[in-house]
């Protein structure tokens, strides 16, 4: 039974990885001119950079287009990723 649940979950991890480079090809315009826009509007790095901890609980990184100013980023620091707690494994905002 076990390799039934390793296989669905590397089958399905194929199909998210296709579909979301296939997703990539038609917003790729979209995400220059977004990137060209934060440039011209503020000086900064046009991504934000940030780590999240996983279901697990194993840290990763996501980047997001920034939407603050520079100097707005650091009046909220958030709590190291070691303090923040876990979500109950049946809570509604784990996919």
């Amino acid at each position: 039974m076990k390799w039934k649940v390793n296989t669905y979950h590397h089958l399905k991890r194929v199909i998210d990885v296709i579909c979301a480079g296939l997703g990539l090809i038609p917003l790729a315009p979209f995400f220059l001119v977004i990137g060209l826009l934060i440039r011209l509007d503020s000086r900064g790095p046009v991504f934000f950079r940030q780590k999240r901890p996983s279901k697990d609980g194993t840290p990763f990184v996501i980047y997001k287009f920034r939407t603050m100013h520079v100097t707005e980023q650091h009046e909220w620091e958030a709590p190291p990723l070691e303090e923040r707690r876990a979500l109950p494994e049946d809570h509604p905002l784990i996919t």
